[in-house]
């Protein structure tokens, strides 16, 4: 499951339209607003993680070249992990501060969930 759809779950109105999950501040008769794209039941946005890159989830930051694979939609191995959470969902960031994505610790690597070179490709 896509785990920013369990952090939003109780900071509003969570809704599913066609499979895609949106944040919402209100809903009138069947028509949402304000919303936020937080990505699919299994994927997450971009703009989820930027939005929880405003919050203490666990992240992980990793080294220069281990950007260019990240971004280019690889794996990262634990080896390459600069600093930070060395188990389950985390926000992957550069050694400047910037939101990369985001991955999930599967053994010895943190698998590829969302990364900003998505857009790219």
């Amino acid at each position: 499951m896509n785990p920013a759809l369990t952090y939003f779950k109780n900071k509003g109105t969570l809704a599913n339209h066609d499979g895609n999950y949106f944040l919402t501040n209100t809903t009138r008769r069947n028509f949402l607003y304000s919303e936020l794209f937080l990505g699919t039941k299994d994927t997450p946005s971009m703009n989820a993680c930027f939005e929880l890159a405003k919050t203490p989830f666990p992240r992980v930051i990793i080294s220069n070249k281990a950007v260019e694979k990240f971004t280019h939609g690889n794996d990262i191995h634990e080896r390459a992990v600069v600093s930070g959470e060395l188990s389950g969902s985390v926000l992957v960031f550069n050694r400047e501060g910037d939101c990369l994505g985001m991955g999930i610790w599967q053994g010895d690597r943190v698998k590829n969930v969302a990364d900003v070179g998505k857009f790219l490709r």
